[in-house]
């Protein structure tokens, strides 16, 4: 019988959330706010509805007072049967827990951490992953780059390899220093014609981007290892690069051996580091990693850096390669049963692909599990998603009744 705050707003807007939670900090458990906003520390979470892209931008251009009246909040305080579905519940205790434990992670292992913010796209998050703002986030749209360098983070890389058509954003930046990546010859190309014709003569700072064996983005430095070399050498010699030294990116470990890949990967990168470095270029940062491999392993030979992101938050596929436990995930989803089948043997509840993810866990090859109860989301389509007994056979129907939660 806790109370909730909900907020209309886009994953952006935390700031009112966070004020919440203070005030909380002084209520009994279970009782009524002495203020409107309160939320007691038993249940000290936020709930933010509508979690679009959509909007986003919007968001970020106004104040929160501002955005607030504009599009309303949920009266509060006001229970779990009040709230709209679907709607993403973040336990912040949770978020706290997990971000003290990486910190510590990478202060023991002697590396520094460099954490993804795509996960959550809150800058009051961010704080508590990094800390000090002029420490280095890594971003993934150049909407979040503007808006967290809008929030005073001051150390900004943005992880898409970068194109010429972005190239006048970035250095529009305000307020930060925006890190690139580059991993080809042509990307050179392109931001030296346009650091020649461009007014503003600082020069952009970049990433070298490796491939060590996830083969999705990166310089393949096993099988092109002399195109590299000569690539990271140009970086370094180029007046309109600033090179900061290599990135590798161990997604791959998603798909387990945790252990392994990571030992790997640094290895990999500090050879490479150590190739360049016995040639004359210098390679202030070793960056590695990715949730997986971070929070399975405690040593990152060779690496000067981390930069796990999903952590804040974790999630089931985590739960699968042995990075955390149920109690470590912060985030669920609330949703209703909508609809009963019984002749196909599913119920269908009111969170979707919109609402869920794309991609299904490891262990059961489901979108989803139902917190506590023997249900999986076996199938989803865009806003809503097929319920079933985690044998596949048909729920009970009578246990799960139409709309209640």
């Amino acid at each position: 019988d806790g109370q909730w705050q909900e907020l209309s707003l886009p994953r952006c807007s935390f700031s009112l959330a966070r004020d919440f939670r203070k005030s909380a900090r002084e209520a009994p458990c279970g009782s009524r706010p002495p203020e409107p906003g309160v939320v007691p520390r038993r249940e000290e979470a936020l709930i933010l509805n509508n979690l679009s892209a959509a909007g986003e931008e919007a968001g970020m251009a106004a104040s929160l007072e501002s955005f607030m009246s504009a599009s309303g909040v949920v009266q509060f305080p006001c229970k779990f049967d009040d709230l709209p579905t679907p709607c993403c519940v973040v336990d912040m205790d949770v978020v706290e827990r997990n971000c003290r434990a990486m910190t510590k992670r990478a202060t023991t292992a002697g590396v520094e951490l460099r954490p993804h913010v795509k996960t959550h796209k809150v800058p009051e998050i961010a704080a508590l992953q990094i800390g000090d703002k002029t420490k280095g986030i890594v971003a993934s749209t150049l909407a979040e780059v503007r808006f967290f360098a809008a929030h005073g983070y001051s150390d900004i890389t943005y992880s898409v390899p970068i194109s010429a058509s972005k190239l006048a954003d970035v250095q529009a930046v305000q307020g930060a220093e925006v890190t690139v990546f580059i991993d080809s010859e042509e990307q050179v190309d392109e931001i030296e014609r346009f650091f020649a014709a461009s007014a503003d003569k600082k020069a952009f700072p970049a990433f070298l981007k490796l491939d060590s064996g996830y083969h999705r983005a990166g310089i393949d430095i096993t099988n092109l290892r002399t195109e590299a070399l000569t690539l990271a050498t140009r970086l370094h010699t180029s007046n309109a690069i600033a090179f900061r030294g290599v990135y590798s990116h161990s997604g791959h470990a998603y798909d387990g051996k945790t252990i392994e890949i990571n030992e790997q990967e640094c290895a990999a990168a500090r050879d490479f580091a150590d190739q360049l470095i016995g040639g004359g270029v210098p390679v202030p940062i070793v960056s590695v990693g990715g949730t997986p491999t971070c929070a399975t392993n405690t040593k990152f030979e060779g690496a000067t850096e981390i930069h796990p992101g999903n952590y804040v938050f974790f999630d089931r596929q985590q739960m699968a390669v042995g990075g955390c436990g149920e109690e470590d995930v912060a985030c669920t989803v609330l949703a209703r049963v909508v609809g009963h089948y019984r002749t196909s043997g599913h119920m269908l509840c009111d969170a979707g692909s919109l609402a869920m993810s794309k991609d299904k866990a490891p262990q059961d090859n489901a979108f989803g599990k139902v917190l506590g109860e023997g249900l999986l989301l076996s199938s989803v389509s865009q806003e809503v998603g097929k319920l079933v007994g985690l044998d596949g056979l048909p729920p009970d129907f009578e246990a799960y009744p139409l709309a209640p939660l």
